[in-house]
């Protein structure tokens, strides 16, 4: 929830609501928005032993490249993640975004890309990418 109340507008109906979007879509967009997707800062806190939150480290990324070894927290699955770099490309040239938008903070950034009505479907279809690639890392890993 500490993500959540950076970008919610308290009062107005969510954009992702009244969308055209598939069940999943809908359901990785929400599990984001509220901070349920199960990424390493929600996970970690269940772990046994317990994970402090500064090492719930990301999984996924590589770790020797530029966005690796951070928290993995919902602005670093967003933005960050080196894993996700190419689908994140595709997803920001679908958005047409001002050429100010990676300077602006973190907050904004999210509260453009998960409340816009305009960005809402090509955000949703990024997250289930990411997420569906997520797994499919992860089982590679494991092997």
């Amino acid at each position: 929830m500490r993500t959540f109340v950076q970008f919610k507008s308290f009062g107005e109906l969510p954009s992702y609501v009244t969308k055209p979007l598939t069940f999943v879509q809908r359901r990785y967009l929400a599990q984001l928005r509220t901070g349920t997707l199960p990424l390493r800062l929600e996970t970690g806190r269940f772990a046994r032993p317990f994970i402090p939150e500064h090492e719930r480290l990301c999984q996924i990324c590589d770790r020797n490249s530029p966005g690796g070894n951070n928290v993995e927290n919902e602005y670093h699955f967003l933005f960050i993640c080196n894993a996700y770099s190419k689908i994140r490309n595709d997803w920001m040239s679908s958005l047409n975004l001002d050429e100010h938008f990676w300077s602006l903070e973190s907050k904004v950034k999210l509260d453009l890309v998960l409340n816009k009505p305009e960005y809402v479907k090509q955000t949703s279809k990024y997250i289930t990418e990411a997420y569906n690639m997520r797994g499919t890392i992860s089982n590679a890993n494991l092997s």
